[in-house]
């Protein structure tokens, strides 16, 4: 499932920066930030990368969302499942093409102010299970944004951090 929400999402953000930018390739990648190692992967350099930092899942646990009437039969129904994804983009830019990184960053932030909710009126082929995705800014103090780079073990990068809200249907 996140698989899919991700690639759905860093697909129209990569449509929309190719778009922008008149690219000739994708610039938006799924990726860690750091090898296990803690060095940094190659032939990612002038990409924003797509990094996972932290996914909780939050069930319906209501009896009212357990049943549903299906030709005046009640049929059990798996409740729906929120799982809440925060995420990071990370501009990877070279130090001396740090304007550029800031550019994409930018964009990628105006991208995401203007596209908020993603269901199939804006994606008509998401998967089945999944209803619709909300991304909105996790805002983040220095102390935080210190604590998760540390974590991640990379240098810092020019970055912004987001909560996505993935609702999936169970049955």
């Amino acid at each position: 499932m996140l698989d899919s929400a991700f690639n759905l999402v860093r697909n129209s953000l990569n449509k929309h920066l190719i778009g922008k930018f008149n690219l000739n390739e994708d610039v938006v990648v799924i990726s860690g930030l750091s090898k296990q190692n803690g060095s940094t992967s190659s032939g990612r350099l002038n990409k924003l990368i797509w990094s996972l930092v932290n996914v909780e899942v939050r069930q319906g646990m209501t009896s009212n969302a357990m049943f549903r009437n299906r030709d005046s039969s009640a049929v059990k129904k798996e409740p729906e499942m929120n799982v809440e994804v925060c995420f990071m983009i990370a501009a990877n830019f070279a130090a001396e093409n740090y304007n550029e990184a800031l550019r994409y960053i930018s964009e990628a932030m105006t991208y995401f102010h203007v596209n908020r909710i993603f269901d199939k009126s804006n994606i008509p082929d998401i998967p089945k299970n999944m209803s619709k995705l909300m991304i909105e800014v996790h805002n983040r103090n220095i102390e935080e944004t210190s604590q998760i780079w540390q974590m991640i073990g990379a240098e810092y990068m020019p970055s912004v951090a987001y909560r996505m809200t993935v609702v999936s249907s169970l049955d």
